[in-house]
C-alpha cells in the first residue's frame, strides 16, 4: 500500500485516490475504484407493414442493474449508483402511414420510474431524487414539396403541457415546423 499523500487544506488522499477529509474547505477528489456494477437485460423488437401504406413497430427493453459498492464508498456513489438511475422498462411503438407526398407518423414511450440526480440550493452535495413512470407521445406530419425539399410540423410531450421525465425540470410540450432539403 502507498503511504497517503498530504493535499492542501488538510486533506490527505487515500491510497485508492479517495479523499479522507480533515478542516477547512471541501476535500480534494480524486478518481478511485468505488466498487462493481453488473447488468443484464433483453430487448425485443418487431416492426411490420400492412395494407399498403401503413408501418408499425414495438420495442420493449428490460434492464437490471447491481452495484456492489466498496464499504469506504458506501455514502459517495450518487455519480456511479447505475442501479438506480437506470429505469428498468422502456417501450417505445410507432405507427405511420405515407401515400404520395404524405407521411403521418405517432410514437409513444414508457419509461418505468427511477431516480435522478439533484442538488438543492442550500445544502452542499447531490442526492438521487425519485423520478417517476410517464408515458409520452409524439407525432409528426410531412409534406414532400419536391424530391429534395419537404415541410414537416412535429410535436413532442402532446399528452401534457408539461410533464416530469427527468430530475430537472418538467419537460414541456414542444411543437417544430421544419423545412428539410436534400442535396
Amino acid at each position: 500500500m502507498r503511504p497517503k499523500t498530504p493535499f492542501p487544506n488538510n486533506t490527505t488522499l487515500h491510497a485508492d485516490g479517495l479523499p479522507i477529509p480533515g478542516s477547512g474547505p471541501p476535500p480534494y477528489s480524486s478518481m478511485g475504484n468505488v466498487g462493481n456494477s453488473n447488468a443484464y437485460g433483453a430487448e425485443f423488437s418487431l416492426k411490420g407493414l400492412f395494407a399498403a401504406d401503413w408501418r408499425w413497430g414495438l420495442n420493449y427493453r428490460f434492464e437490471s442493474v447491481f452495484d456492489d459498492f466498496v464499504p469506504y464508498a458506501q455514502n459517495g456513489t450518487a455519480y456511479v449508483d447505475f442501479a438506480h438511475v437506470t429505469p428498468k422498462h422502456l417501450v417505445k411503438a410507432n405507427l405511420g402511414w405515407a401515400r404520395g407526398n404524405w407521411e403521418i407518423d405517432g410514437y409513444v414511450y414508457y419509461q418505468s420510474p427511477t431516480r435522478g440526480l439533484a442538488t438543492l440550493p442550500l445544502v452542499p452535495g447531490t442526492f438521487l431524487t425519485p423520478v417517476p413512470g410517464y408515458v409520452s407521445a409524439d407525432a409528426r406530419i410531412a409534406y414532400r414539396l419536391t424530391d429534395w425539399a419537404t415541410f414537416s410540423i412535429s410535436g413532442q410531450n402532446l399528452l401534457q403541457s408539461k410533464q416530469r421525465q427527468t430530475s430537472g425540470p418538467a419537460v414541456e410540450r414542444r411543437i417544430f415546423g421544419t423545412l428539410s432539403v436534400n442535396f
